[in-house]
């Protein structure tokens, strides 16, 4: 198995593998790993997986189909000769099939199939591709000439009716407007398609490289013009910009319109951020593809044209994730389908990528809050020392430790966790912890009543990175014994697996690990070890009724604000509601809101509320009622 590569190939395979037996796969695949260790650099990491495995199944094919006559050379022509089944997919998925009969390799070629499943038409194309070139070089064979390239479909022949350059009257006083004409046509398919200002900037790189082509060439292709975008001998963007202002135009010669235009372009270009101008020069190339009929049909319907990576923000879904999980959509029943395509259509927005909070802003909003509930200073505070660390480390280490708010009903918890989602501008997601645990992580698809999880819907939908979890009574969690939540829980708790989070229903992973969860409990006693050393603990108590008698006048303030009008508590019915520590907040909250209420129903210059004597939310005025009035004014 040490021969040198160029001799791989006079050699049969049954000389370089042990061709029965349960030392075939691992020969095989220490053959394909020798042969394409020079080559390794030519795919990114997940390419280079896939180009190896793909080998092996290669392999494993010839040896199955040729027997003793089987040689490396059949191996690479594989992927030529099987193009009968139509797409590439259906030659991968045929490949693995007749293989996963041969003994010993049956659970990798399995593994390897269901890969393939999880590729597009368009994915598993260009992938094959890639994989013939990188197993020619690596052999050491000759370089396609350009009528095999046409017929492994490497290079595809321009339509009768395609574009040229030809239109454009090089050297005259009409170049460049002829040049804008010609943008103006081709981009035409995806003008409504995409942002505006991308759209601009890929009509204007499109004039710069048919100029720039037609000046240093005799007779530029369309092709030529594509690639100019994308030519490795550009070592940045900003590299393009100064070619196309200094000499891509003809140099000295150039006629005086278009050197002006193109230095414009130059300049405009080269003062955006080299991220900002990496990013467009990569979208304008997509579109133009697309606009050719030359992209992959599904990143024609798939693929986001955003503007550029937004600032200050995360991906929390990545695209090529969220085109796997519409394929397996497509194949649901038709009660999933409309809910699924919804959600990652949503998710999609922004290429994935989600807002960090505004943190001083934040900060804030809860300094703000502290005035009207005293009892949740102390919790509150320490989210405010949370988001100023995370501003001081950086936005992307942007991580709040999860709080546990122990006391009682009413005590405000449900009230910071609104405060906090709001400073934060994100959703406020309820949870009960003696539920079942796809309520946050989803269930799978095959189920009855399967759906996605509250923890994707709420990312997919929101605009922040940090929507707020409340979790409740997570002292009676474990009422679902088959779908436990407590595992989920700790997983989402943990920001290296929260980082990787899993939704069932859409077999994806994504990034939850800047959620901000809140759980609550009236007690310790029955709170799992496991969650407690994964948070903070606050022990709320009960407003005083100090306290309680100015949550009552800033919920008034609010009503007064919010309607126009003018209603004005007495002082003694205020302090008489303020004294009953025994109502919650909550029951206090809503019986300012109904006396209010009423009164502007009536008409009544009083507003009249009947308090319960035990305290207690009551359906109605019944026997639990004392009939104690307490009087509000109301000012016409």
């Amino acid at each position: 198995m040490r021969a040198n590569k160029t001799d791989f190939l006079d050699q049969p395979l049954t000389s370089l593998v042990r061709a029965s037996g349960k030392n075939t796969l691992p020969d095989t695949i220490e053959l394909a790993d020798q042969i394409l260790m020079p080559v390794k650099d030519e795919l990114d990491r997940s390419g280079r997986k896939f180009s190896t495995d793909l080998f092996v199944v290669s392999i494993l094919y010839s040896l199955n189909e040729y027997d003793d006559a089987a040689n490396l050379d059949h191996a690479v022509q594989n992927l030529v000769n099987m193009q009968k089944f139509g797409t590439e997919k259906k030659m991968l998925l045929e490949i693995s099939a007749q293989t996963m009969r041969l003994p010993g390799g049956a659970e990798f070629v399995r593994r390897f199939a269901v890969t393939i499943n999880s590729l597009s038409d368009g994915v598993a194309r260009r992938l094959v591709h890639a994989c013939f070139l990188q197993w020619r070089n690596a052999l050491g064979m000759p370089k396609l000439t350009d009528k095999e390239k046409v017929l492994f479909g490497l290079s595809l022949p321009a339509k009768k009716d395609a574009p040229s350059l030809d239109s454009i009257r090089i050297g005259t006083q009409y170049e460049l407007s002829d040049a804008s004409a010609l943008a103006t046509r081709i981009l035409k398919p995806v003008r409504g398609q995409t942002d505006k200002t991308i759209y601009e900037f890929a009509h204007s790189l499109f004039m710069a490289a048919s100029l720039c082509n037609l000046h240093e060439a005799r007779n530029p292709s369309m092709d030529e013009v594509l690639k100019f975008a994308v030519d490795p001998n550009w070592d940045c963007a900003k590299q393009i910009f100064h070619h196309v202002g200094r000499d891509g135009m003809g140099g000295e010669g150039a006629r005086p319109k278009t050197k002006a235009w193109a230095e414009a372009f130059c300049d405009a270009s080269c003062a955006m951020p080299d991220n900002v101008s990496s990013s467009l020069v990569k979208r304008s190339h997509a579109l133009w593809t697309q606009a050719l009929g030359l992209a992959d049909e599904t990143a024609k319907t798939a693929t986001p044209a955003v503007l550029v990576e937004p600032a200050n923000s995360v991906q929390i879904f990545k695209p090529s994730a969220l085109f796997a999980a519409t394929t397996l959509v497509s194949e649901m029943r038709a009660e999933h389908k409309g809910s699924g395509d919804r959600l990652l259509k949503a998710a999609l927005e922004n290429n994935g990528y989600r807002m960090l909070p505004d943190l001083k802003k934040a900060c804030a909003v809860l300094e703000k809050a502290k005035g009207q509930f005293e009892n949740l200073i102390t919790p509150i505070s320490y989210l405010q020392k949370n988001l100023v660390l995370s501003a001081a480390m950086g936005a992307k280490s942007f991580r709040v430790r999860p709080i546990l708010l122990l006391g009682d009903p009413g005590i405000g918890k449900t009230y910071l966790a609104m405060a906090l989602a709001g400073s934060l501008g994100g959703s406020m997601e309820k949870v009960s912890a003696g539920g079942a645990g796809f309520q946050l992580n989803g269930c799978q698809s095959t189920w009855t009543g399967a759906k996605h999880g509250q923890v994707f819907k709420a990312l997919a939908e929101g605009s922040t990175t940090s929507p707020v979890f409340i979790v409740d009574e997570i002292d009676k969690m474990g009422a679902d014994e088959r779908y436990p939540i407590l595992p989920v829980l700790l997983e989402l708790l943990e920001p290296g697996t929260a980082a990787v989070f899993k939704d069932e229903f859409f077999e994806m992973d994504f990034d939850a690990s800047r959620i901000i969860f809140i759980l609550t409990a009236n007690r310790l006693d029955n709170v799992p070890e496991a969650l407690l050393s994964r948070m903070e603990i606050f022990d709320v108590q009960r407003p005083e009724p100090g306290q309680r008698l100015r949550i009552i006048e800033a919920e008034l303030k609010e009503l007064r604000a919010q309607t126009g009008k003018k209603i004005r508590f007495d002082k003694a019915s205020s302090q008489k509601l303020a004294d009953r520590t025994d109502i919650d907040m909550r029951r206090t909250t809503s019986i300012v809101r109904d006396a209010f209420v009423e009164a502007i129903m009536k008409d009544e210059k009083v507003a009249q509320i009947v308090m319960p004597v035990d305290g207690k939310r009551n359906a109605g005025r019944g026997s639990s009622y004392n009939g104690t009035s307490v009087g509000f004014l109301m000012e016409r």
